[in-house]
């Protein structure tokens, strides 16, 4: 699967979040705004290495039945969830990626867009996924709250993959995104840092997006909170390109419903 050729998606969530006072003069895309995005230059590391992982996970399993859990645009279920689960559904609290979504995903059999949350709260789902998610969530409270909402999704036994930027590199610049934030504030939770994603591989013409800093102890005892048992924890590598420093972008964590 990692082999298989997929086009990269015309559109980007941003989330809906206001840029902290350090980071004034630098325009990020507007709460919950889409841009189009430049496909013959744009190659993000979540594409090239996060998305095909995930998906090879899932295969193992072969789960029939996989909610992608704000799921923005479609796309990640039209080119890998389709052809890993009898049923798909995608899920977005954004109305607008809703919309596109039911674009992308239309005449695409096995995949379902829902347009509402008690679509999704059926305790029915054997897999969800939630890629780069957990960033956007700027409390405890709501950390909490969507965390027991999949768990409401999820069958007994059910599996949750979820993939993060690696909250202990979050401080390194790599091939396709750095992140400006102080080390020093590793322990320090819910603190909000700037992402800077480089058009193709020059960072002339970047975008900048604010995410939130939860370190690994935050979310191992979110998880638990939500009723969730941490499987295995899985360190990416950065895209071939290469990374201006060493250390692992991203995150893939798996768990059970308790």
């Amino acid at each position: 699967m990692t082999n298989k050729s997929i086009p990269l998606p015309p559109y980007e969530r941003v989330p809906a979040t206001m840029m902290p006072r350090a980071f004034e003069g630098r325009t990020p895309i507007g709460a919950g705004g889409i841009r189009r995005v430049d496909e013959s230059r744009v190659q993000e590391s979540r594409f090239l290495v996060v998305f095909p992982f995930v998906a090879e996970l899932l295969a193992q399993s072969r789960p029939e039945s996989v909610l992608d859990y704000g799921g923005g645009d479609g796309w990640f279920a039209r080119h890998f969830l389709s052809s890993i689960t009898e049923y798909c559904v995608t899920f977005d609290r954004d109305r607008r990626m809703t919309a596109l979504a039911k674009r992308q995903c239309a005449g695409v059999a096995n995949v379902v867009v829902a347009t509402a949350r008690g679509e999704i709260l059926t305790g029915g789902f054997a897999a969800v996924v939630m890629n780069a998610v957990w960033m956007e969530w700027q409390t405890e409270r709501k950390c909490q709250q969507y965390l027991r909402e999949i768990r409401t999704a999820l069958r007994p036994g059910g599996q949750l993959i979820a993939s993060v930027t690696h909250p202990c590199f979050r401080d390194r610049s790599f091939s396709t995104f750095e992140t400006e934030f102080d080390a020093q504030d590793y322990l320090k939770n819910g603190v909000p840092l700037l992402v800077t994603f480089r058009r193709g591989y020059r960072w002339h013409g970047s975008r900048h997006v604010v995410d939130t800093h939860w370190n690994l102890e935050a979310m191992s005892r979110q998880l638990k909170c939500a009723g969730f048992v941490i499987d295995e924890l899985y360190e990416r590598p950065d895209a071939p390109t290469g990374g201006l420093f060493a250390g692992s972008p991203w995150l893939v964590i798996s768990a059970k419903k308790a």
